[in-house]
């Protein structure tokens, strides 16, 4: 418990330095800290709202991508599917921390650098671990329902969305 009542006594001084001086000293109340927290550019509530908006975003999106490019892998037949499928686990052999200054170029030329769109298109690529989930988790379903939903007049969103995700889930 000290230490939280160290703090919050702490947190009602001025800015001027007292704390360095004599923590325990509590000659001056102010509630400066507190308005600097939330008014101007260190605004903790914009911050918790940017929190929040990518929490929520870069997962599901990035989740959403995997899903894709792990059934349009291991449900298609086509010639360069097994360097497509090597092209995906890359970034589980290989770092990707080289391209930063390619990618801050790039985002900066689109003119969403610093921006939540820019953010989330940044980090929201097929990671290698969940294409390689969805792809085993694609590969092992069948695909008899697919077949026959076709045959009704079917597209392949309406499958993937309807048929094939609830499978996989």
């Amino acid at each position: 418990r000290l230490p939280l009542i160290w703090m919050l006594i702490n947190s009602f001084k001025p800015n001027n330095n007292e704390f360095f001086y004599d923590q325990w000293k509590f000659t001056s109340f102010t509630l400066d800290n507190y308005k600097l927290l939330f008014v101007g550019e260190n605004n903790i509530l914009s911050m918790f709202g940017n929190t929040l908006i990518l929490s929520l975003t870069i997962p599901t999106v990035s989740a959403f991508f995997s899903l894709c490019a792990g059934h349009a892998v291991a449900s298609f037949n086509y010639k360069l599917r097994s360097v497509v499928y090597f092209i995906f686990l890359m970034p589980m052999f290989v770092s990707v921390a080289g391209t930063t200054p390619y990618v801050y170029k790039l985002l900066n030329d689109l003119g969403i650098f610093d921006t939540h769109l820019g953010l989330i298109i940044m980090s929201c690529g097929v990671s290698g671990f969940g294409f390689l989930m969805y792809y085993s988790v694609f590969k092992n379903i069948s695909h008899t329902y697919t077949e026959a939903v076709m045959i009704d007049g079917a597209g392949y969103w309406r499958i993937f969305l309807q048929i094939l995700v609830p499978q996989a889930k």
